[in-house]
């Protein structure tokens, strides 16, 4: 499961000893380009967690925003990995530390995801453009409980609001009106992000012989056999708000109005409570352990599973070639007849959401749905109605004349121009040719404008 939010306060909430009862140890460390930049890395110190949350940087960079005294500067975002119950029962009732390191894995591939997704806005020649950075600032918590105190392993993945472009730091681009920002291209592909984790997850531990079967809606799965039920106080709560058929949407609501304050425990008696509660169901995790092990003896190396995510070592749907690139042009295409069938124009966070919900999940994941979305742009069946291409329609509207009506009505209510600079040419010729011209030019669109007025034109 993957929520996600703004970050909700300083190094001390996420580094407090009631976040690791049963490791002992907090498990933190820097992740990202950005984060190598500035030096940053291993485990996360407070202090320095602090500082760049607030927007000052180890290199003397300052990003703060003071006003009336007080710091405006936006600290960033907490991307929540849960891992299933039953993952987390393994981890830390049976504590086999393979089920952490696969946790940790799977955050990982999803974290190299978001990183691509990072974008600054970047001012040049008086032109202001979202531009992707590849340079992410985060810092990785690993919890494992709770707020109701049952085993839960999960990792707070904070995305602090700095990134490195155009030779300088800048502030993580938002972008509300073409939704080109990272904070609107994080959001719109939520459910891809989760449902990579989980494919990642379940194909790692697959591949130690274990077996999981589907456990409901929108990609849950679970270890088989491992009881779960009894460890599932927090999941209960959020069940009976939101109700059985809930959507994912619904039980983040749900999620957030069953939240409780953190109470605290003595840890050994906590573990001890969760050995007897195992004992109780007479699940013998020594024998379950062994029993995956039997099975990784005498089966061959996995190669890909049900989520279409890699095996370990092994190549998958992410590798180039004729098969991989029909898949994601399908992709765009759907998504674009998708999106054509509701509306007459849309945005670029809308194109990827579609694109990767579309496609297997697999490493490599968010850019070929990009450079899906680049070739039909090339191939004019998006078609950019802005200079920084977050905003589309499709060939299929531009044949339309209603929507070319509805389109332009759009831009004179916005006060904007469908036009790409780029694209535009000077040509000092009679007015008679221009039919001439267009016909060879054979752009969708064309706006012509010259002397003479409307007759002349005509």
């Amino acid at each position: 499961m993957l929520s996600i939010s703004s970050i909700k306060g300083d190094a001390g909430y996420y580094s407090h000893e009631d976040n690791y009862y049963a490791s002992g140890s907090l498990d933190s460390r820097w992740m990202g380009e950005g984060a190598e930049k500035l030096g940053l890395k291993g485990e996360v110190a407070s202090a320095d967690m602090d500082a760049v949350r607030q927007g000052r940087l180890p290199d003397g960079s300052d990003l703060s925003r003071m006003v009336d005294g007080v710091n405006k500067h936006r600290s960033g975002y907490d991307l929540t990995f849960s891992a299933p119950k039953s993952v987390s029962v393994m981890a830390l009732v049976g504590e086999d530390r393979r089920f952490i390191e696969a946790h940790n894995r799977a955050v990982a591939v999803v974290m190299k995801e978001v990183e691509q997704l990072v974008s600054a806005r970047i001012t040049q020649e008086g032109k202001t453009e979202t531009v992707l950075t590849g340079s992410m600032v985060a810092a990785l918590y690993n919890h494992d409980t709770s707020r109701d105190l049952d085993p839960q392993v999960h990792t707070h993945a904070l995305v602090f609001n700095a990134t490195f472009a155009d030779e300088k730091w800048r502030s993580l681009a938002s972008d509300t009106r073409m939704k080109t920002g990272f904070s609107e291209n994080l959001y719109a592909t939520k459910i891809a992000l989760g449902n990579l984790y989980r494919s990642a997850l379940r194909e790692d531990i697959e591949s130690m012989g274990f077996e999981t079967v589907a456990a409901g809606k929108h990609g849950l799965w679970e270890l088989k056999d491992v009881p779960v039920d009894i460890f599932s106080s927090r999941s209960q709560a959020i069940r009976e708000a939101a109700g059985p058929d809930a959507s994912a949407k619904s039980r983040d609501v749900a999620a957030l109005d069953t939240r409780q304050a953190k109470a605290w425990a003595d840890p050994d008696l906590l573990k001890a409570d969760w050995r007897r509660r195992l004992t109780d169901e007479k699940f013998d995790i020594g024998h379950y352990i062994s029993q995956a092990q039997a099975r990784v003896e005498i089966t061959a190396p996995v190669v890909a599973g049900q989520g279409g995510m890699r095996a370990p070592g092994q190549p998958g749907i992410a590798s180039s070639g004729e098969a991989a690139d029909e898949l994601v042009q399908k992709a765009v295409s759907d998504t674009i007849s998708a999106l054509s069938d509701k509306k007459v124009q849309f945005t670029w966070s809308e194109m990827l959401a579609g694109t990767v919900s579309r496609l297997p999940s697999a490493p490599g994941l968010f850019e070929q749905a990009r450079a899906g979305i680049e070739a039909a742009i090339e191939g004019q069946r998006l078609i950019p109605l802005d200079r920084e291409k977050g905003i589309f329609t499709s060939d299929i509207h531009l044949l339309n004349e209603l929507s070319v009506h509805q389109l332009a009505r759009t831009a004179v209510a916005e006060q904007t121009v469908l036009v790409l600079p780029e694209r535009a040419q000077e040509r000092d010729i009679p007015a008679g040719d221009a039919v001439s011209v267009l016909s060879q030019d054979k752009s969708p669109v064309a706006i012509l404008s010259g002397r003479g007025g409307a007759q002349t034109l005509r």
